[in-house]
């Protein structure tokens, strides 16, 4: 089978692209002819088609100082669609070109994956205009899914509760994002620690987005507390640095509030790091925190740093966000903390830090549970079986 992997850049997240770039390589490896296209005028961030020859890649997005194109994007696709270069095309969230390209496609027997792992929703002090162009993008995500052959989905039973009432009509496919097992429990941590000069230090480590509704500020306050207690402790906070929480409507400024709690020195800021150097935060790592409060936006996705997490065979604390609390098992693949509690995240780190043989168990647990639910090439035998029923 030929296939066709697609996104459309605004602003493309790594994790994203990491997600794209891991369906491509699922369906590669059950013997699909692969392409991956991402076009648009956000920035692509990715690196992770580098290196990788199981898929043919073009990127059409803003990359390296070159400028994007939605035109472009839309032309190769055109011209591959009326061309019968694909048997099916994956579309990756949303792109206004895609609705064209989507009807095209069905009108040339093409198969259609609609692949979301988000719901776009109005929040407190959203402006006139972002609410109009939520109605937009809820609509392209309505039609998209109302015409696809399945709907791939990266979240929740509440994203896919949304899904089954917004297209009744089309299958659904739930999972975790698909991840690379072998590759996230391979990474350098001595190269890491020595570059971040952290010697034999007990790294708490935290990676992905850094604002509020992630828990940022409840990790560093838990890190105060934790100072207090375990000397060897530090934590590295992975991640681009903003001054303004979209999210909250609120400005931000966590270097601030790490030298107003005094705890500098204990405290690392990465800034965005490259695939390489995430691995090697894993594998540096005593411990990895996912301390993500209780939001609506928090509800519906299932996010990836879950699953490299997991794969690195790293202990992991998280909160119960979502599906976490009824999908994994507390003190088995991971432990769980309080949404939004300092005090009892910061118990939880101190009790795995002085728990060694506890925590390795968890690790152990998690890992195994990785290898079996979230490879790659599982959500390829998945997807391509759906789409022969």
């Amino acid at each position: 089978m030929k296939c066709l992997v697609t996104g459309a850049c605004r602003n493309f997240s790594a994790a994203a692209s990491r997600c794209a770039h891991m369906m491509a390589r699922g369906l590669a490896a059950n013997n699909c002819i692969v392409d991956v296209v991402i076009g648009g005028l956000g920035d692509y961030y990715g690196k992770d088609h580098e290196g990788c020859t199981d898929y043919n890649f073009t990127c059409l997005a803003k990359s390296d100082g070159k400028p994007g194109s939605v035109l472009k994007h839309f032309r190769m696709m055109y011209n591959g669609i009326i061309e019968n270069r694909w048997d099916l095309i994956v579309f990756y969230s949303v792109g206004v070109q895609f609705v064209p390209l989507v009807t095209l496609a069905r009108r040339h027997g093409i198969k259609i994956v609609y692949v979301q792992g988000d719901h776009y929703v109005t929040l407190p002090g959203m402006s006139i205009k972002d609410r109009f162009k939520l109605s937009i993008i809820n609509w392209i995500d309505r039609y998209l899914s109302t015409h696809a052959d399945l709907n791939a989905l990266a979240g929740t039973s509440v994203l896919a509760e949304y899904f089954l009432e917004q297209a009744p009509k089309t299958p659904i496919y739930v999972s975790y994002p698909p991840i690379d097992i072998d590759l996230f429990s391979l990474g350098d941590g001595d190269c890491f620690r020595k570059r971040y000069s952290l010697g034999n230090k007990l790294i708490i480590g935290y990676c992905g987005g850094v604002g509020s509704l992630e828990g940022v500020e409840v990790l560093i306050r838990a890190m105060r507390l934790v100072a207090n207690i375990v000397p060897e402790a530090h934590l590295v906070i992975a991640g681009r640095l903003g001054d303004y929480d979209h999210a909250l409507s609120q400005q931000i400024d966590y270097p601030k509030l790490v030298a107003e709690l005094d705890i500098t020195d204990r405290v690392t800021f990465t800034g965005f790091i490259d695939q390489t150097e995430v691995r090697g935060l894993l594998s540096a790592s005593t411990l990895l925190t996912m301390p993500k409060l209780e939001h609506r936006r928090n509800a519906v996705a299932a996010p990836i740093k879950l699953s490299e997490y997991f794969a690195s065979g790293t202990p992991v604390i998280a909160t119960t966000v979502g599906d976490i609390g009824t999908r994994f098992h507390n003190g088995s693949e991971l432990l769980f903390c309080i949404p939004g509690d300092s005090k009892d995240l910061s118990e939880k780190i101190v009790y795995l830090l002085n728990h060694p043989d506890v925590a390795q168990q968890i690790a152990s647990n998690g890992q195994v549970y990785a290898r079996k639910n979230f490879d790659y090439r599982t959500w390829g035998v998945d997807i391509l079986n759906l789409l022969q029923k």
